[in-house]
């Protein structure tokens, strides 16, 4: 994800109030360090500030869902085989 990109989902998420999923995202670009957009830096600042003066109910960030794949015995000796 570009800077360009990341403005326009943080901007998605706080016109529809949802701080928690901007909130995520701009955990995300932080992490990425992306830090040389002005604008992309004030709309992390913005939705995080908004997330933190959510009532402590409120402030929860959505669920990352993660498929669980089924793994069995056969399938890992299957895979060393052919290793």
């Amino acid at each position: 994800m570009n800077e360009h990109a990341a403005c326009l989902a943080i901007d998605h998420f706080i016109k529809a109030e949802d701080f928690g999923g901007a909130a995520r995202l701009s955990a995300w670009v932080m992490q990425q360090e992306m830090t040389e957009n002005e604008l992309l830096n004030l709309l992390v600042l913005y939705s995080c500030t908004k997330w933190a003066e959510l009532p402590s109910e409120k402030q929860v960030m959505p669920a990352e869902t993660t498929e669980e794949e089924d793994v069995s015995d056969d399938d890992v000796v299957g895979y060393m085989s052919w290793y």
